[in-house]
């Protein structure tokens, strides 16, 4: 009789967080109509928790960023109000930058274990697989292009996260290694220049430098992209290797999404095609 799966509580996070219903009760159900094993289903699904607790990190680090700024933006306003002069602070944020970054990094290597396990692959579980430093093919886009080809779908979306996913690597690796290959992070509170206030923004300045972009606005595309990164690779794996054929992948638009379980993909049968 095989075991069911066990529902656990793992995090402070309910099912209302998309985070927890993409990564966790999304791939529950998706999970089901890929063609593996029972034992690579469970690996799958234990890869699946470890993203999920690894985003995780990343939107709490994000929430305390912007609850840092709400503070300092009602501090100032305080200030404003009284006729004195002042320019809003973001207390910690070269902390929680770089505890992001980290968090980010840790995010992919993940991911890069998905990928093997999903696929079958034998890539190395490190974050660099997505990118190549001198701007040449990365270990993801040569595997993809000898497992599927050029013009299939899932080298083409796999080729597409290339470039964001670089530029997250390289920000972690400037803190990491300053002055080395990709120069050194700045990260800038709030500043007063000649047109006004400006708000928190980063840059990687010396080798290929970047930027300045808005920071917080960054940080949610991130979050944003690294979901849909986690989500989409099982999708993928799905159509490449369906437990049926007759399934499809429908995509839930946002306004349709249940706000206690906003999930984006859902299973449903096409009896109409014959096995």
């Amino acid at each position: 009789m095989k075991q069911p799966f066990v529902f656990q509580k793992i995090s402070n996070h309910g099912s209302s967080n998309p985070i927890v219903a993409r990564l966790a009760i999304q791939t529950f159900d998706l999970i089901q109509w890929l063609n593996v094993s029972d034992e690579e289903k469970k690996a799958i699904i234990d890869n699946y928790l470890d993203l999920q607790r690894r985003l995780l990190n990343c939107f709490d680090i994000q929430q305390r960023l912007l609850a840092a700024r709400d503070k300092a933006l009602s501090g100032a306003v305080e200030i404003w109000k009284s006729g004195q002069n002042t320019v809003p602070h973001v207390i910690g944020m070269q902390d929680e930058v770089e505890n992001f970054l980290f968090s980010a990094k840790t995010y992919l290597r993940e991911v890069a274990r998905l990928l093997n396990n999903l696929f079958r692959a034998n890539l190395p579980n490190e974050a660099a697989i997505f990118w190549d430093p001198k701007g040449g093919e990365s270990k993801v886009a040569q595997w993809a292009n000898d497992r599927f080809g050029e013009d299939h779908g899932t080298t083409r979306m796999l080729l597409s996260e290339a470039d964001w996913i670089g530029e997250i690597v390289r920000k972690r690796n400037a803190v990491e290694h300053p002055n080395g290959k990709s120069g050194v992070l700045k990260v800038v509170n709030y500043e007063r220049i000649a047109a006004g206030i400006i708000p928190p923004h980063w840059s990687r300045e010396g080798a290929s430098p970047i930027g300045p972009t808005d920071l917080y606005k960054d940080i949610s595309v991130t979050i944003d992209n690294f979901l849909k990164l986690g989500e989409d690779l099982l999708i993928e794996a799905i159509r490449n290797d369906p437990a049926f054929p007759q399934i499809i992948l429908a995509f839930v638009p946002e306004k349709d999404r249940d706000p206690k379980a906003p999930v984006r993909i859902r299973a449903t049968v096409d009896l109409r095609q014959k096995r």
